[in-house]
């Protein structure tokens, strides 16, 4: 068993990654989950915390979509195009401010507290915030001041003027969105997701849509547009950070640990959360380039039309990505806590089942996206129908990534960040190499065909990374059913209806409920298999609303044994 001595100064502990068997059961609920009540009960707390983000996610895709049809149908594709522009440059920039503490207090939060040292939540907190506002304000400057040349060359030098105003009203902002970011994650370490939810699921992405549709309503331009969409992270900040400071002192009360152990020396223990989160800031803000990179491309390589139709036609592709996220955001300090104690069969077992989650719930959705592209296209205006193949090819490359389940979460809570780094950075040079390559030629269906072609190997080379470092794999009971159940019912069944009678609304509606139907016996039918049991135990919980220990909440068990909390409540 790998050991080392940690930033608390206690004795030497397991390291993230390779807890042994013998180290314990921690003191979160880790320890017994070999057996299967151990195992059902990891699988209800992911659950939970999943439908409840799920719910989140749903809202937060619904919001994100009215705002696409109030931006395409107000600015049309070129309007569009500068919006979106816009918005990439600002959360790649946001997202490097963050500089991986977000992920970084997710895996430390919960490790902290299943190792009994919950008197270092604060600190570790000042370690990631501190650096995060400093360097977000030093961002904000330079995106500012280098707005003009930016908006140049991502408008292929002819619609700069029509970039600049969003570049120039959205840097203020940009510490203000990063600082959100870490503390509303600060809150999933804590093993809920209610900041998430209410913050950036509920919050911000429902007042948008509305505060936009006003100001294009009214005549105004791109700076008040760009205002409008602003504002709000402002009033998320706030409401996150009173959120954390609640649970925070939730956690000093009621977690078994020494109140009287001293606070651990700041400068070892910010060298070891920076030595993990440093690598994933890269990380992050390589992934989230790879995911606006086709915009960025077409708008540089042919201009800001080409970039809003495929920026309006790939929010369609996010839809799914809302699901894997409260997946993610849901497993991670399961994850981190299974493997720091040791207990790689129930990490397996969670991962394992929330992929088949993912596959059972996601697959649908995107087979329907492919095979009607069309229909759902012209929701946004009839000039945006041209990118329907770019759709459908889109839609293929995100069913390999939903059939590989959270991996980004699994690589991160084991410690292993240098690795999703690597994964990151050969994900976006091949997504540009191939779009500098495809884009020319082939336009908007080649920046899609890039960008399936680049997640898809990203997600195939973190699948290896896991099983060969950690012998976890995402192909498990039920797998089989999931994916063969969706290509036949909403593939094969949706596609005969689409050459037998096309694309139009009421063909769609029939074939889709048919498809539904049968897909929801299958199902049923396999509802052991794909452990359903768990999540209608987590939709009978008691206080599932407030699940996981939310500011001012009870425990699920009603408020005894407050002494040490679990996952699993």
């Amino acid at each position: 068993m790998s050991q080392s001595t940690d930033s608390t100064g206690a004795t030497p502990r397991p390291t993230g990654a390779e807890g042994g068997a013998g180290s314990g059961g921690g003191r979160w609920g880790t320890g017994g989950t070999n057996g299967p009540a151990g195992a059902r009960a990891n699988l209800a707390s992911v659950a939970r915390r999943s439908i409840i983000k799920l719910g989140g996610g749903i809202a937060n895709g619904i919001f994100g979509f009215v705002l696409v049809i109030v931006v395409s149908r107000g600015l049309g594709p070129a309007g569009t195009g500068a919006f979106f522009l816009g918005l990439a440059l600002f959360t790649i920039v946001s997202n490097f401010a963050e500089l991986g503490a977000d992920d970084g207090l997710m895996r430390y939060i919960p490790r902290y507290r299943a190792l009994g040292h919950t008197q270092d939540l604060r600190r570790v907190m000042q370690i990631a915030l501190i650096p995060v506002a400093a360097i977000g304000t030093v961002f904000a400057v330079l995106l500012y001041v280098f707005a003009e040349p930016l908006g140049s060359f991502f408008t292929h030098g002819r619609h700069a003027a029509d970039l600049v105003p969003y570049i120039h009203v959205l840097a203020p902002w940009l510490p203000l969105s990063a600082a959100s970011t870490v503390i509303v994650s600060a809150g999933v370490g804590f093993g809920t997701v209610g900041p998430v939810v209410a913050v950036d699921n509920f919050g911000k992405p429902g007042v948008r849509p509305l505060l936009v549709y006003a100001v294009i309503a009214a005549g105004l331009g791109a700076t008040a547009i760009a205002l409008a969409w602003s504002i709000p992270i402002g009033v998320g900040l706030v409401v996150g950070g009173v959120w954390l400071a609640r649970l925070t002192r939730r956690a000093e009360r009621v977690d078994d640990y020494d109140r009287r152990a001293p606070v651990s020396p700041a400068g070892p223990m910010a060298s070891e959360f920076w030595k993990f989160a440093t690598p994933r800031a890269f990380a992050s803000v390589f992934a989230t380039i790879v995911a606006w990179v086709a915009t960025l491309m077409l708008g540089a390589l042919q201009g800001t039309k080409e970039a809003g139709v495929y920026a309006g036609a790939s929010r369609y592709l996010i839809i799914g990505g809302l699901f894997v996220q409260a997946l993610m955001l849901a497993i991670a300090p399961q994850i981190s806590a299974l493997l720091t104690t040791g207990d790689r069969r129930g990490a397996r077992a969670v991962y394992q089942t929330v992929t088949v989650w993912a596959v059972m719930f996601t697959w649908p959705l995107y087979l329907a996206l492919a095979v009607f592209s069309p229909l759902f296209l012209a929701i946004l205006g009839q000039k945006f129908v041209v990118a329907s193949t770019a759709l459908t090819i889109g839609c293929f490359g995100v069913l390999v990534s939903m059939a590989t389940g959270p991996i980004s979460a699994v690589i991160l809570m084991s410690g292993l960040s240098m690795w999703n780094l690597l994964n990151t950075i050969v994900g976006l040079g091949l997504n540009i190499g191939l779009s500098f390559w495809l884009i020319p030629s082939h336009g908007i269906d080649g920046a899609a065909l890039a960008s399936a072609i680049s997640f898809s190997i990203y997600n195939f080379m973190g699948v290896a990374e896991i099983w060969f470092l950690l012998r976890l794999e995402p192909v498990g009971p039920g797998f089989g059913v999931v994916t063969a159940g969706a290509t036949v019912c909403f593939g094969g069944l949706l596609l005969l209806a689409r050459v037998l009678f096309g694309t139009d609304l009421p063909v769609f509606l029939v074939a889709g409920t048919i498809a539904t139907l049968l897909y929801g016996v299958l199902i049923l039918r396999f509802r052991h298999t794909l452990h359903l049991g768990a999540l209608r135990d987590a939709m009978r919980a008691r206080g599932l609303g407030r699940a996981n220990g939310g500011p001012g909440e009870g425990s699920a068990d009603g408020g005894r044994h407050r002494a040490k909390p679990r996952f699993d409540r």
